[in-house]
């Protein structure tokens, strides 16, 4: 499917003290939960996605731990703590069933850096997506990622957040919220491109040189909260909404079970078992295919435009060329294709033949189409 970051939401032991089942729960960083296996079953599936040139990146919680943990009796100081000295759970956000670290505790500090790189330097972990890196200081995450580079230059992190000062931090790659709440408003009538457009733009501009944003149809929280048809008007919508998180510019995230097909909303809190849809998997095939032959074209000038309620992006860069158009409501629809490209021999990423480009395309509900030179 071209995936070439697996991430890897947390395998750790989780806690049982005053638990709801979240694996963001954690009794101990450096254990697996056997549930999912072992430290063998671990190095396995590291070395097989590094066989086919995939980094695997692991799940961090570094603002809190579960209420069992063992720093919970040893190193009571390690956690905040209220005014009659009893630890506290993170302020604000409603999580009772984790304790929230002190890190004015250098002791605690160093600790968790430790954790970290026992992972790098035992399993070959090639990064971090970090949960709620906007909870945890700024200069904590600059010494941490400092010394994980140092020990394995090539690591990639990921700021679950959207303060752009993690990127100074070190971060590689943050969070566009406010892509997918706008690109679920564009899907339900709500917003249109040119809003989806505007965000994009603004979003673009804050980010450094070398540094990337991820853009999403769907991840563990939000299909946590809303089904599909809910999110995007219908359960088939999700490739299409997909599509434009992706052709937008950014880095496009793969939850698992797109490509499985979600008929509900699906918590993570729970065990759930994927039915694969081959179908689907083509499908998700095909359009990350047309990503990577596009890859070039990506590399110039984006315009986005709107015929009738159709979407058009297009990019070129000098003879190189992608065209993506979707359909973002339930109705068929026929849709031209920009005039420049009609005159061109392009490639349709989803039938994979070569040919000029069709004047029009029709497109079914919620369809799509892309097509590379």
């Amino acid at each position: 499917m071209g995936v070439d970051i697996l991430w890897i939401m947390p395998i750790f032991t989780p806690g049982e003290l005053k638990s709801v089942g979240s694996p963001y729960c954690v009794k101990d960083f450096t254990g697996i939960n056997s549930r999912y296996g072992n430290e063998d079953d671990m190095r396995a599936i590291v070395k097989s996605a590094h066989d086919k040139g995939m980094k695997v990146i692991l799940d961090w919680m570094a603002n809190h731990t579960a209420w069992d943990h063992a720093w919970i009796t040893q190193h009571p100081n390690w956690y905040t703590q209220d005014g009659s000295g009893q630890i506290i759970s993170p302020p604000g956000m409603g999580w009772d069933d984790v304790a929230d670290l002190n890190y004015d505790n250098a002791e605690m500090r160093a600790e968790m850096i430790k954790c970290m790189l026992y992972w790098v330097k035992n399993f070959d972990i090639d990064g971090f997506r970090c949960d709620y890196a906007d909870g945890v200081p700024h200069d904590f995450w600059e010494d941490a990622i400092g010394q994980l580079k140092g020990a394995k230059a090539s690591i990639f992190m990921l700021a679950e957040g959207n303060d752009f000062g993690l990127y100074d931090d070190g971060f590689d790659m943050l969070y566009d919220w406010g892509f997918n709440t706008t690109l679920q408003d564009l899907f339900n009538g709500k917003a249109t491109i040119a809003d989806l457009n505007k965000k994009v733009i603004s979003t673009n501009a804050q980010i450094p040189e070398g540094k990337q944003i991820m853009r999403y149809a769907i991840n563990h929280d939000v299909i946590a909260e809303k089904a599909p048809a809910k999110l995007f008007g219908s359960n088939s919508a999700m490739c299409a909404a997909y599509v434009l998180a992706s052709v937008m510019s950014g880095a496009p995230l793969i939850y698992s079970g797109q490509e499985a097909g979600f008929n509900g909303a699906t918590s993570f809190f729970n065990y759930t078992t994927l039915t694969w849809n081959d179908d689907l998997v083509k499908a998700y095939t095909a359009i990350n295919s047309a990503f990577h032959d596009g890859a070039n074209a990506r590399g110039g000038v984006r315009q986005v435009r709107q015929s009738g309620k159709a979407i058009i992006v297009t990019w070129v860069n000098g003879n190189n060329a992608m065209v993506a158009l979707v359909n973002p409501t339930g109705n068929e629809m026929d849709v031209k294709m920009p005039m420049y490209f009609t005159r061109t021999t392009m490639k349709d990423c989803i039938t994979g033949t070569t040919a000029q480009a069709p004047a029009s395309v029709k497109l079914n509900p919620y369809g799509y189409q892309l097509f590379v030179k």
